[in-house]
């Protein structure tokens, strides 16, 4: 009888403590939607107060446990979505390196929650970060940093046609010209593949001017034929460059290939721009080509022609003196 009345007393007990955690738990699962509504109304305004109410939200849904599990995985998607937007605000704001960070949060949290779209604007946003990073280490001088970050924007966007021609700009600047020369190929390629018309024109107009570059330092030291094909590979790359073709014209000349000078002369004055001061250069050569291969008229002619600014003397004196034009 006595022991009756105890296991009453105890069940007695045990009930009014089930009961009292069954509200306690209701109760909090309420805090913890009041909490997520909270943060629903302030996400597009103020995404960091967001953050903290989706954050708490997910704190007290762990203390419920299983029951709470709906809430908590909403919340967490909610959680992603507030540090992508701080991470674009962050953007806006030229905060580069904190913009990074909240943007790989939001894409760890995507992923955790399988949120493919989402995590796909992340990748999209973070080589561009990268590559402002990269640009103002450029700007700095700070250029193996410059490169540190480009490298991770190509590593996440391998087809970042713009990201691979800063990364040749920067080696331009660590006098690497050959490795240069490889990531303006990659930046030309890339260039194709998303139609970037911008990029490839400057890429190839960069490569075209490093090969000309390149092919005058070999006819400073009277290597000329070997000059002659790098000028043939900045045509490569720009068919209607006048200065390779000029330098062609010139290189061509000193090893007395006069009609190879003459054709690269004539495709020079044909891209050069209707000024007869810039066309002078091209005329002399021409001039001399000519002559050397007989064709006094023609000759005549081109050195008229190459009577403009700085060869004024030069041609003037190859037409009295050495052709002797009429």
């Amino acid at each position: 009888m006595k022991m009756n009345m105890i296991m009453k007393r105890f069940i007695g007990i045990l009930t009014t403590m089930i009961i009292g955690l069954n509200l306690f738990s209701q109760q909090t699962l309420n805090d913890a939607i009041q909490l997520y509504n909270e943060g629903i109304d302030v996400i597009n305004t103020n995404p960091d107060t967001a953050l903290l109410k989706f954050s708490k939200c997910v704190e007290i849904c762990d203390i419920i446990g299983p029951e709470a599990d709906s809430t908590k995985m909403i919340a967490k998607g909610q959680i992603a979505l507030c540090h992508y937007k701080i991470g674009l605000n962050q953007f806006k704001q030229e905060k580069y390196e904190d913009a990074i960070n909240s943007l790989n949060k939001a894409k760890e949290e995507a992923i955790e929650g399988n949120n493919i779209d989402l995590k796909d604007k992340c990748n999209s946003y973070i080589p561009k970060l990268y590559y402002q990073l990269s640009t103002d280490n450029y700007k700095d001088k700070a250029f193996d940093k410059a490169i540190e970050n480009i490298n991770k924007a190509i590593e996440i966007d391998p087809t970042y046609s713009k990201a691979y021609y800063l990364k040749a700009l920067v080696l331009e600047k660590q006098n690497k010209k050959d490795e240069m020369l490889t990531i303006i190929d990659k930046a030309i390629e890339t260039s194709l593949q998303i139609n970037d018309t911008k990029t490839l024109e400057k890429a190839n107009q960069k490569a075209s001017v490093t090969y000309i570059e390149k092919g005058f330092e070999l006819a400073k030291k009277n290597d000329y034929k070997n000059a002659i094909e790098l000028y043939k590979k900045a045509l490569e790359y720009d068919k209607q460059s006048v200065e390779a073709n000029y330098q062609l014209a010139v290189a061509y000349n000193k090893i007395e290939d006069w009609a190879k000078a003459i054709e690269s002369a004539n495709k020079a004055i044909q891209y050069e721009e209707n000024n007869d001061t810039k066309r002078a250069r091209i005329y002399y050569e021409l001039g001399t080509a000519y002559y050397k291969l007989n064709n006094i008229e023609m000759s005549c002619s081109s050195f008229k022609k190459a009577m403009f600014g700085q060869f004024i003397e030069a041609a003037k004196y190859q037409i009295e003196k050495v052709v002797k034009c009429l």
